[in-house]
């Protein structure tokens, strides 16, 4: 899988990120995103852009265990997209998937979210997030 992040480029980064969402092992998926990860930051990195439709609609709309895989390769892009992807997984019923969503919002390298991270440790009741959200908007 790493090799595939390696060599892949924007048109092949779909397929790559369907195969993390088809993955049943949970090995198998971690190494799938981790390689999606790798891909995104080399592409944007060469390009200075990237179409990241794909990795967001996965990650708010494939399954549990791929948007938990997916969210954190979000918080490492500025792109509309990953932005209103996160924004969308805040509002999840379900709490994994906002608590990996939180995470990832707190994680974010995107200073367009400044605003959604200050307002995640404002609103919040958890500890945790509070802590993670003041230290993501101190970092922004």
């Amino acid at each position: 899988m790493k090799a595939l992040g390696l060599l892949i480029d924007e048109p092949q980064l779909p397929v790559l990120i369907q195969l993390v969402v088809a993955a049943q092992d949970p090995a198998a998926r971690a190494a799938g995103a981790e390689a999606v990860n790798y891909a995104c930051q080399r592409i944007v990195g060469r390009c200075g852009a990237l179409d990241a439709k794909a990795l967001a609609q996965a990650a708010t709309s494939g399954p549990k265990a791929a948007r938990l895989a997916l969210l954190p390769v979000c918080s490492g892009l500025i792109n509309p997209d990953t932005r209103a992807g996160l924004r969308s997984s805040l509002k999840d019923p379900d709490p994994e998937v906002r608590g990996a969503a939180a995470r990832a919002l707190c994680d974010t390298i995107d200073p367009e979210l400044i605003e959604d991270v200050i307002g995640l440790a404002c609103s919040t009741k958890e500890d945790a997030f509070r802590s993670l959200a003041i230290a993501g908007g101190v970092r922004c």
